[in-house]
């Protein structure tokens, strides 16, 4: 197989010849034969290689054919002049311009499908781990290094920190030993310019340049030009810390790409939140446990001393009025400790039914966002301009997103489930504050079918003809 440098020098090589080939073509004709007949035809051939091959800078191919074919009007066919040449000129240079924007195009689009891909490939891995791993030090680190796995990120990094702002715990991944600085820089109560923004807010804090804006960031050179996604980590009102991603500066300003990264914060989140049930419902069952291990020993002493007390009623009848006063007073003791136990026990039943109503809230989060948010944009680009190798990559990655919803789909309910899957994708931008006109760029349809769809949502909804906000209310049914 060839190397690189040898498929440039091969490219190069058949550029000139075709140059050669040009020029001579154009000696011959306007020398030789000095006939008017068009031949530059054949100039196409250079010019759209040139662009196809490298690009912009394959313009100098069209450029010095335009040139060449006018200088030779002047000097080798000075019997005749004609406009057309001129314009053929022209014709090289706007044919050169049209395939490099469309190459440049396709190969963004390209790199683009490439990255959410890949980006997926690491929210799936993300989720499975979530649902499996309850240490939030192992979560952590294994989020991090999911992340960038599949090259969907380039770096990451999370921290948390506790009520008062203290630093709990870190993790990253793509860093290293230089991530030694951040975390005593974190230690001391100090944040990076991100973090200061992304804490007080839930978006996404999009960062271009860090060794701009982050100067004084100790990590901002491992970032090499590439821009950064920063967003906090909460769950129902708590901030929890906060999560930070390198990756290209193009892809950061992409609004799919914020709102994938936001669906990661939030299910970081969640995750967190069930991981701190989950060790306040194993406190819980350790001090019951030990209380019962208390009360049993407090049981074995009673028996103890009613045994010494029955002895001494065989020794002595006249003390029996007093013993029976002291049994009394110990089977009261005994039956308050025993009421006290079973509201322990109901405290824990409502600790369970409450983890049981979260883990189907988690469910019914995940179930939303793979078959609302998610496949929509699959089918997107499923349909687009693809190669089949991609396609068949995306197929699989569809199939692998509806396999993971399958055993918990039918078990799940949603305010959203009478709306079709366009509704459903119109709400969600609705919801986002987009208008009417964005969302039909956005879909590629005409306004007047973005209001026939807002009309059914509200229609459904039980909107309509309600002062009601679309976009308010469709926010308030995600809370």
């Amino acid at each position: 197989m060839k190397t690189k440098s040898e498929r440039q020098k091969a490219k190069i090589t058949i550029i000139a010849i075709l140059l050669a080939g040009s020029c001579f073509l154009t000696y011959y004709f306007h020398v030789v034969l000095q006939s008017g007949t068009v031949f530059t035809h054949f100039f196409y051939i250079p010019v759209i290689l040139a662009s196809l091959w490298w690009k912009r800078k394959g313009l100098a191919v069209a450029i010095f054919l335009a040139v060449f074919l006018i200088f030779s009007n002047h000097f080798l066919r000075d019997y005749v002049v004609t406009a057309n040449d001129y314009l053929r000129a022209l014709m090289f240079i706007a044919i050169g311009l049209v395939v490099t924007t469309l190459n440049e195009r396709t190969a963004r689009a390209q790199e683009k499908t490439a990255h959410l891909n890949a980006v997926l490939r690491a929210i799936q891995n993300v989720n499975h781990l979530i649902a499996k791993e309850k240490d939030h030090d192992r979560l952590l680190k294994g989020i991090c290094d999911n992340l960038i796995e599949f090259r969907g990120y380039y770096s990451g990094w999370i921290a948390l920190f506790d009520e008062s702002g203290g630093l709990v715990t870190t993790a990253e991944s793509g860093f290293g030993k230089d991530f030694l600085s951040m975390i005593d820089y974190l230690k001391r109560g100090e944040l990076p310019a991100c973090a200061q923004k992304a804490l007080p807010q839930s978006d996404v804090v999009v960062t271009e340049d860090m060794l701009t804006a982050c100067a004084d960031c100790s990590i901002a050179r491992m970032y090499g030009g590439r821009g950064a996604m920063t967003i906090r980590l909460e769950y129902d009102g708590k901030v929890y810390g906060l999560i930070s991603a390198s990756i290209p500066i193009d892809f950061a300003t992409d609004e799919e790409q914020q709102t994938l990264f936001k669906d990661i914060a939030r299910d970081i989140g969640f995750a967190l939140h069930s991981i701190e049930l989950e060790q306040e419902r194993k406190r819980v069952e350790e001090e019951l446990k030990e209380h019962h291990e208390h009360l049993e020993e407090l049981v074995a002493e009673r028996t103890a001393e009613l045994s010494k007390v029955n002895e001494q009623l065989k020794q002595n009848i006249s003390e029996r009025k007093l013993v029976e006063e002291v049994l009394r007073e110990k089977e009261k003791k005994l039956e308050n400790q025993a009421q006290h136990l079973e509201k322990v026990n109901s405290a824990l039943s409502v600790l369970l039914e409450h983890r049981e109503e979260e883990k189907k809230k988690l469910e019914e989060n995940i179930l939303t966002n793979v078959k609302k948010l998610i496949l929509p944009y699959i089918e997107r680009i499923h349909k687009g301009s693809l190669d089949g190798d991609n396609k068949k990559y995306l197929s699989i990655i569809k199939s692998d997103l509806k396999n993971l919803i399958s055993p918990f789909a039918n078990k799940l309910s949603s305010k959203y489930f009478d709306l079709t899957p366009t509704e459903i994708q119109i709400a969600d931008l609705i919801k986002f504050g987009k208008s009417s006109k964005e969302v039909a760029s956005l879909l590629n349809v005409s306004s007047n079918a973005i209001s026939f769809h807002r009309g059914n949502i509200r229609n459904k909804l039980g909107l309509l003809n309600k002062k009601i906000n679309l976009g308010s209310y469709l926010q308030s049914l995600s809370r």
